[in-house]
Protein backbone atom coordinates (compact mmCIF):
# COMPACT_ATOMS: atom_id res chain seq x y z
CA UNK A 1 0.00 0.00 0.00
CA UNK A 2 1.30 3.30 -0.75
CA UNK A 3 1.94 5.94 2.55
CA UNK A 4 2.94 8.51 0.31
CA UNK A 5 1.04 11.75 -0.31
CA UNK A 6 -2.07 11.89 -2.60
CA UNK A 7 -1.06 12.79 -5.70
CA UNK A 8 -2.33 16.12 -7.37
CA UNK A 9 -1.48 15.52 -10.68
CA UNK A 10 -1.53 12.67 -13.21
CA UNK A 11 0.66 9.69 -12.86
CA UNK A 12 2.68 10.65 -16.31
CA UNK A 13 3.62 14.14 -14.32
CA UNK A 14 4.02 12.43 -11.12
CA UNK A 15 6.58 10.07 -13.02
CA UNK A 16 8.54 13.08 -14.40
CA UNK A 17 8.31 15.83 -11.85
CA UNK A 18 8.22 13.82 -8.90
CA UNK A 19 9.69 16.96 -6.47
CA UNK A 20 7.47 19.86 -7.07
CA UNK A 21 4.20 18.52 -5.53
CA UNK A 22 6.21 17.98 -2.56
CA UNK A 23 7.99 21.28 -2.36
CA UNK A 24 3.93 22.65 -2.77
CA UNK A 25 2.75 21.31 0.29
CA UNK A 26 5.53 22.39 1.95
CA UNK A 27 5.14 26.23 1.08
CA UNK A 28 1.58 25.72 1.50
CA UNK A 29 2.51 24.13 5.00
CA UNK A 30 4.69 27.11 5.59
CA UNK A 31 2.34 29.74 4.57
CA UNK A 32 -0.29 28.04 7.23
CA UNK A 33 2.32 28.41 9.47
CA UNK A 34 3.06 32.45 9.13
CA UNK A 35 -0.58 33.07 8.64
CA UNK A 36 -0.61 31.11 12.36
CA UNK A 37 1.81 33.01 13.54
CA UNK A 38 0.64 36.71 11.84
CA UNK A 39 -2.86 35.69 13.90
CA UNK A 40 -0.76 34.96 17.48
CA UNK A 41 1.26 38.48 16.67
CA UNK A 42 -2.25 40.03 16.06
CA UNK A 43 -3.71 39.40 19.29
CA UNK A 44 -0.73 39.84 21.31
CA UNK A 45 -0.82 43.18 19.76
CA UNK A 46 -4.42 43.72 20.87
CA UNK A 47 -3.53 42.55 24.54
CA UNK A 48 -0.53 45.02 24.07
CA UNK A 49 -2.88 47.97 22.38
CA UNK A 50 -5.18 47.61 25.31
CA UNK A 51 -2.52 47.27 28.16
CA UNK A 52 -1.15 50.23 26.85
CA UNK A 53 -4.30 52.15 26.84
CA UNK A 54 -4.83 51.17 30.46
CA UNK A 55 -1.66 52.55 31.08
CA UNK A 56 -2.28 55.74 29.57
CA UNK A 57 -5.72 56.04 31.54
CA UNK A 58 -3.57 55.35 34.39
CA UNK A 59 -1.05 58.00 33.37
CA UNK A 60 -3.72 60.44 32.78
CA UNK A 61 -5.56 59.80 35.99
CA UNK A 62 -2.06 60.29 37.86
CA UNK A 63 -1.24 63.43 35.96
CA UNK A 64 -4.63 64.46 37.25
CA UNK A 65 -3.71 63.74 40.68
CA UNK A 66 -0.50 65.50 40.17
CA UNK A 67 -2.51 68.38 38.97
CA UNK A 68 -4.51 68.37 42.31
CA UNK A 69 -1.78 68.07 44.56
CA UNK A 70 0.21 70.94 43.21
CA UNK A 71 -3.04 72.91 43.17
CA UNK A 72 -3.51 72.18 46.97
CA UNK A 73 0.83 72.61 47.81
CA UNK A 74 -0.52 76.10 46.22
CA UNK A 75 -3.00 76.60 48.05
CA UNK A 76 -1.28 75.55 51.61
CA UNK A 77 1.45 77.67 50.58
CA UNK A 78 -0.96 80.49 50.31
CA UNK A 79 -1.94 79.75 53.66
CA UNK A 80 1.46 79.63 54.94
CA UNK A 81 1.95 83.01 53.59
CA UNK A 82 -1.13 84.38 55.41
CA UNK A 83 0.19 82.45 58.71
CA UNK A 84 3.35 84.14 58.30
CA UNK A 85 1.21 87.59 57.87
CA UNK A 86 -0.63 86.95 60.86
CA UNK A 87 2.15 86.19 63.03
CA UNK A 88 4.23 88.87 62.49
CA UNK A 89 1.30 91.47 63.21
CA UNK A 90 1.03 89.27 66.25
CA UNK A 91 4.45 90.09 67.20
CA UNK A 92 4.29 93.21 66.24
CA UNK A 93 1.09 93.70 68.38
CA UNK A 94 3.11 91.82 71.42
CA UNK A 95 5.55 94.18 70.57
CA UNK A 96 3.34 97.11 71.13
CA UNK A 97 1.49 96.08 74.11
CA UNK A 98 5.03 95.42 75.92
CA UNK A 99 5.83 98.96 74.89
CA UNK A 100 2.25 99.89 76.21
CA UNK A 101 2.65 97.56 79.35
CA UNK A 102 6.18 99.95 80.30
CA UNK A 103 4.36 103.13 79.89
CA UNK A 104 1.50 102.23 81.97
CA UNK A 105 3.97 100.91 85.20
CA UNK A 106 6.35 103.84 84.37
CA UNK A 107 2.81 105.62 84.68
CA UNK A 108 1.62 103.81 87.84
CA UNK A 109 4.90 104.17 89.52
CA UNK A 110 4.23 108.26 89.29
CA UNK A 111 1.10 107.93 90.24
CA UNK A 112 1.91 106.45 93.33
CA UNK A 113 4.56 108.86 94.09
CA UNK A 114 1.99 111.28 93.41
CA UNK A 115 -0.39 109.26 95.80
CA UNK A 116 2.01 108.90 99.15
CA UNK A 117 2.77 112.71 98.57
CA UNK A 118 -1.03 113.31 98.84
CA UNK A 119 -1.29 110.84 101.72
CA UNK A 120 1.72 112.89 103.40
CA UNK A 121 -0.10 116.66 102.79
CA UNK A 122 -3.26 114.74 103.63
CA UNK A 123 -1.43 114.05 107.20
CA UNK A 124 -0.24 117.30 107.58
CA UNK A 125 -3.70 118.69 106.80
CA UNK A 126 -5.25 116.37 109.21
CA UNK A 127 -2.74 117.62 112.08
CA UNK A 128 -3.33 121.01 111.28
CA UNK A 129 -7.13 120.22 111.74
CA UNK A 130 -7.14 118.57 114.68
CA UNK A 131 -4.69 121.86 116.15
CA UNK A 132 -6.80 124.01 115.23
CA UNK A 133 -9.83 122.14 116.69
CA UNK A 134 -8.22 122.09 120.25
CA UNK A 135 -7.73 125.83 119.86
CA UNK A 136 -10.87 126.42 119.04
CA UNK A 137 -12.16 123.97 121.77
CA UNK A 138 -9.80 126.05 123.89
CA UNK A 139 -11.25 129.68 122.84
CA UNK A 140 -15.14 127.95 123.32
CA UNK A 141 -13.92 127.24 126.66
CA UNK A 142 -13.09 130.74 127.67
CA UNK A 143 -15.82 132.24 125.62
CA UNK A 144 -18.19 130.28 128.34
CA UNK A 145 -16.09 131.05 131.08
CA UNK A 146 -16.77 134.81 129.92
CA UNK A 147 -20.06 134.14 129.62
CA UNK A 148 -20.14 133.09 133.16
CA UNK A 149 -18.67 135.80 134.04
CA UNK A 150 -20.63 138.23 132.33
CA UNK A 151 -24.19 136.25 133.79
CA UNK A 152 -22.66 136.83 137.23
CA UNK A 153 -22.00 140.75 136.67
CA UNK A 154 -25.35 140.88 135.08
CA UNK A 155 -26.77 139.08 138.42
CA UNK A 156 -24.56 140.97 140.65
CA UNK A 157 -25.90 144.66 138.70
CA UNK A 158 -29.90 143.40 139.00
CA UNK A 159 -28.94 142.53 142.74
CA UNK A 160 -27.93 146.07 143.10
CA UNK A 161 -30.45 147.54 141.28
CA UNK A 162 -32.59 145.90 143.24
CA UNK A 163 -31.11 147.13 147.15
CA UNK A 164 -30.80 150.63 144.93
CA UNK A 165 -34.65 150.90 144.47
CA UNK A 166 -34.94 149.18 147.99
CA UNK A 167 -32.80 152.06 150.12
CA UNK A 168 -33.25 154.92 147.85
CA UNK A 169 -35.58 156.79 150.17
CA UNK A 170 -33.19 155.71 153.20
CA UNK A 171 -30.01 156.11 151.57
CA UNK A 172 -30.16 159.39 149.48
CA UNK A 173 -26.73 159.99 150.72
CA UNK A 174 -25.09 156.76 148.86
CA UNK A 175 -26.54 158.26 145.85
CA UNK A 176 -23.10 159.21 144.20
CA UNK A 177 -21.41 156.34 145.60
CA UNK A 178 -24.49 154.29 143.90
CA UNK A 179 -23.41 156.04 140.68
CA UNK A 180 -20.11 155.86 140.86
CA UNK A 181 -20.59 151.96 140.99
CA UNK A 182 -23.06 152.44 138.13
CA UNK A 183 -20.76 154.03 136.36
CA UNK A 184 -18.27 151.36 137.24
CA UNK A 185 -20.30 148.72 136.41
CA UNK A 186 -21.58 150.15 132.66
CA UNK A 187 -17.93 150.50 131.87
CA UNK A 188 -17.31 146.64 132.82
CA UNK A 189 -20.44 145.77 130.12
CA UNK A 190 -18.87 147.94 127.98
CA UNK A 191 -15.38 146.09 128.33
CA UNK A 192 -17.65 142.80 128.43
CA UNK A 193 -19.71 143.87 125.28
CA UNK A 194 -16.24 144.65 123.50
CA UNK A 195 -14.68 141.54 124.88
CA UNK A 196 -17.45 139.38 123.30
CA UNK A 197 -17.20 141.04 120.03
CA UNK A 198 -13.84 140.39 120.00
CA UNK A 199 -14.36 137.42 120.55
CA UNK A 200 -17.37 136.41 118.21
CA UNK A 201 -14.69 138.11 115.41
CA UNK A 202 -12.46 135.50 116.98
CA UNK A 203 -14.64 132.71 116.33
CA UNK A 204 -15.75 133.72 112.63
CA UNK A 205 -12.04 134.39 111.89
CA UNK A 206 -11.27 130.63 113.01
CA UNK A 207 -14.68 129.21 112.12
CA UNK A 208 -13.98 130.74 108.59
CA UNK A 209 -10.18 129.26 108.32
CA UNK A 210 -11.38 125.76 109.91
CA UNK A 211 -13.88 125.56 106.99
CA UNK A 212 -10.98 126.78 104.49
CA UNK A 213 -9.06 123.94 105.70
CA UNK A 214 -11.98 121.47 106.15
CA UNK A 215 -12.93 122.33 102.23
CA UNK A 216 -8.83 121.98 101.36
CA UNK A 217 -9.15 118.37 103.13
CA UNK A 218 -12.05 117.38 101.38
CA UNK A 219 -10.50 118.60 98.13
CA UNK A 220 -7.46 116.72 98.87
CA UNK A 221 -9.37 113.56 99.72
CA UNK A 222 -11.39 113.74 96.56
CA UNK A 223 -8.21 113.95 94.41
CA UNK A 224 -7.21 111.49 96.43
CA UNK A 225 -9.75 109.20 95.55
CA UNK A 226 -9.99 110.32 92.06
CA UNK A 227 -5.67 108.99 92.01
CA UNK A 228 -7.02 105.76 94.04
CA UNK A 229 -9.63 104.89 91.00
CA UNK A 230 -7.19 105.72 88.17
CA UNK A 231 -4.66 103.92 90.05
CA UNK A 232 -7.00 100.78 89.83
CA UNK A 233 -7.87 101.24 86.63
CA UNK A 234 -4.12 101.29 85.43
CA UNK A 235 -3.87 97.69 87.59
CA UNK A 236 -6.79 96.42 86.22
CA UNK A 237 -5.81 96.63 82.60
CA UNK A 238 -2.43 95.55 84.03
CA UNK A 239 -3.78 92.57 85.10
CA UNK A 240 -5.76 92.42 81.88
CA UNK A 241 -2.97 92.12 79.70
CA UNK A 242 -1.08 89.54 81.39
CA UNK A 243 -4.13 87.45 81.92
CA UNK A 244 -6.60 85.90 79.04
CA UNK A 245 -9.48 87.79 78.40
CA UNK A 246 -12.56 87.55 80.19
CA UNK A 247 -15.00 85.57 77.94
CA UNK A 248 -18.67 83.43 78.51
CA UNK A 249 -17.00 80.46 77.00
CA UNK A 250 -17.91 77.39 79.23
CA UNK A 251 -19.42 79.65 81.70
CA UNK A 252 -22.71 80.02 83.43
CA UNK A 253 -24.02 83.80 81.91
CA UNK A 254 -26.14 85.92 84.24
CA UNK A 255 -27.47 89.07 83.14
CA UNK A 256 -28.17 91.93 85.36
CA UNK A 257 -29.91 95.37 84.32
CA UNK A 258 -29.26 98.87 86.10
CA UNK A 259 -31.05 101.61 84.46
CA UNK A 260 -33.13 104.85 86.29
CA UNK A 261 -36.96 105.31 85.45
CA UNK A 262 -38.56 108.46 87.13
CA UNK A 263 -35.26 108.81 89.43
CA UNK A 264 -35.70 105.42 90.71
CA UNK A 265 -32.43 103.00 90.26
CA UNK A 266 -34.14 99.53 88.42
CA UNK A 267 -32.68 96.69 89.15
CA UNK A 268 -33.67 92.96 87.22
CA UNK A 269 -31.95 89.55 86.90
CA UNK A 270 -32.36 86.78 84.29
CA UNK A 271 -30.51 83.19 83.44
CA UNK A 272 -30.17 83.56 79.90
CA UNK A 273 -31.31 86.10 76.83
CA UNK A 274 -34.25 83.80 76.21
CA UNK A 275 -36.09 84.43 79.15
CA UNK A 276 -37.59 87.75 80.79
CA UNK A 277 -36.52 90.17 83.53
CA UNK A 278 -37.13 89.38 86.55
CA UNK A 279 -37.73 93.11 88.93
CA UNK A 280 -35.37 93.18 92.05
CA UNK A 281 -34.54 95.44 94.76
CA UNK A 282 -30.86 95.36 95.41
CA UNK A 283 -30.69 93.72 98.12
CA UNK A 284 -32.65 90.54 96.92
CA UNK A 285 -30.50 90.91 93.67
CA UNK A 286 -27.26 90.78 95.59
CA UNK A 287 -28.34 87.61 97.44
CA UNK A 288 -29.38 86.01 94.05
CA UNK A 289 -26.18 86.64 92.95
CA UNK A 290 -24.52 85.12 96.08
CA UNK A 291 -26.30 82.18 95.13
CA UNK A 292 -25.46 81.94 91.95
CA UNK A 293 -21.80 82.66 92.78
CA UNK A 294 -21.97 79.32 95.67
CA UNK A 295 -23.73 77.20 93.32
CA UNK A 296 -20.97 78.10 90.28
CA UNK A 297 -17.98 79.61 91.93
CA UNK A 298 -15.66 80.55 88.98
CA UNK A 299 -17.83 79.31 86.44
CA UNK A 300 -20.55 82.68 86.70
CA UNK A 301 -19.95 84.99 84.29
CA UNK A 302 -22.10 88.27 85.23
CA UNK A 303 -22.62 90.40 82.06
CA UNK A 304 -24.05 94.00 82.93
CA UNK A 305 -26.84 95.73 80.73
CA UNK A 306 -27.15 99.61 81.27
CA UNK A 307 -30.03 100.00 78.04
CA UNK A 308 -28.90 102.98 75.49
CA UNK A 309 -31.91 105.07 76.64
CA UNK A 310 -30.87 105.03 80.41
CA UNK A 311 -30.23 108.81 82.13
CA UNK A 312 -27.40 107.40 83.97
CA UNK A 313 -24.32 109.05 84.33
CA UNK A 314 -20.83 106.86 83.30
CA UNK A 315 -19.66 107.39 87.00
CA UNK A 316 -22.72 105.70 87.86
CA UNK A 317 -22.71 102.82 85.21
CA UNK A 318 -18.68 102.51 85.57
CA UNK A 319 -19.33 101.67 89.80
CA UNK A 320 -22.39 99.70 89.79
CA UNK A 321 -20.73 97.23 86.99
CA UNK A 322 -16.93 97.68 88.67
CA UNK A 323 -19.00 96.89 92.00
CA UNK A 324 -21.20 93.67 90.54
CA UNK A 325 -18.31 92.29 88.31
CA UNK A 326 -15.55 92.59 91.53
CA UNK A 327 -18.52 91.05 93.77
CA UNK A 328 -19.43 88.20 91.76
CA UNK A 329 -18.18 87.69 88.08
CA UNK A 330 -15.57 84.95 87.81
CA UNK A 331 -12.94 86.63 86.16
CA UNK A 332 -12.39 88.73 89.37
CA UNK A 333 -12.54 86.07 91.76
CA UNK A 334 -9.04 84.79 90.93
Amino acid sequence: MDQSFPSLTDDAQLAEESFWPSFTDILTVIVLIFLMAMLVLLLRNMDLLSALQQSIAQKEAVFAQSEQLKQHNTELQQRLRQQQVSLQQARERYQQATASLEQLTQLAEQRAGQLRKLQTSVLQLQQQLEMQQQRLQAQQSELQRREALQQRLETDYQQLTARLGEARASLARQQNLLAAREREIQTMKEAAALQQREQARMTDLLQANVDQWRARAEAQGSKLMQMQDAYSMLQQRYLRLIRPARSPRNKHVVEVLYTMRQGTAVYGLRQDSASSWQIMPLAQLRQSLQALKDRYGKKLYVRIIIPDDSPLSFNQAWEFTHRMLKAYDYYYQQ
